[in-house]
């Protein structure tokens, strides 16, 4: 329903959780497109380094577990939740690919629509 509403939706380091199935449920069935990731610093410390502080460079066991549910390589989840964050924040991005990041420029206002491609000189509206 919040997908519909143009809602994200982000996870955390409960998704790496052993019995946290709720997490894992929402990163199987809600497209990489809707997704974000975070790290909810200085709590909810990812696996395997449960229990200690956490830090933004444990993000990636967070990708590490939605590309496993997904059955997809992390550079995609990285690529699709990097640009998905960028769109959210205004932030200068590039649309993701499936090998990656190509030559395209979005410029986005922060509520994620109103975004225009650029490629060489020609504007699309998206």
């Amino acid at each position: 329903r919040f997908i519909d509403l143009g809602f994200y939706i982000s996870l955390a380091g409960p998704v790496t959780f052993k019995n946290a199935r709720v997490p894992k449920d929402v990163a199987e069935k809600i497209g990489l497109e809707h997704l974000l990731i975070e790290t909810d610093c200085p709590y909810l410390t990812p696996h395997p380094y449960r229990g200690s502080l956490n830090e933004p460079a444990n993000v990636v066991y967070i990708a590490q577990e939605i590309a496993k549910l997904k059955n997809m390589e992390i550079e995609s989840v990285a690529s699709q939740t990097t640009f998905n964050a960028k769109k959210v924040f205004g932030i200068k991005c590039r649309p993701p690919t499936e090998r990656g990041i190509n030559d395209y420029d979005c410029l986005c206002n922060g509520y994620g629509y109103n975004c225009y491609i650029r490629r060489n000189t020609r504007n699309k509206r998206v």
